[in-house]
């Protein structure tokens, strides 16, 4: 199978595709935080852009992680996926909120942001 082909390699590369397009909505949102509420609120959304954008990367890690070729298998890898991006995910935003001295709505707006960027991504990444 030539690398072209191999559906693993093509998906963790459209996974990347995901998280930068993340990433990029997540520097958008801390620009935009910067200009309202200065470096701490700057810092507070992309700290919640990279916590959505890891999110994505565990969850693309993992799907792409191993070739499934059962039905259940694939079931098992997206469910132990979305397990894992959602405790990354609270874990992160337990972490932040706890210790990170981040100011909350910067921090939601950030994720929020990305998750967006995640959805813009679902319609023009094939």
């Amino acid at each position: 199978m030539s690398p072209r082909s191999d559906p693993a390699r093509t998906g963790k590369r459209r996974v990347l595709r995901y998280v930068s397009l993340q990433l990029a909505c997540a520097a958008t949102a801390a620009l935009a935080a910067f200009g309202l509420g200065g470096w701490n609120a700057a810092r507070s959304a992309l700290a919640g852009g990279v916590i959505i954008a890891c999110g994505t990367a565990v969850f693309g890690w993992l799907l792409f992680a191993e070739r499934v070729t059962t039905t259940s298998g694939v079931t098992r890898v997206l469910y132990a996926g979305e397990l894992l991006k959602w405790l990354w995910v609270g874990v992160a935003f337990w972490l932040a909120f706890a210790f990170g001295s981040f100011s909350a709505l910067p921090l939601l707006a950030g994720a929020i942001v990305a998750q967006i960027g995640f959805w813009i991504g679902v319609g023009i990444i094939r």
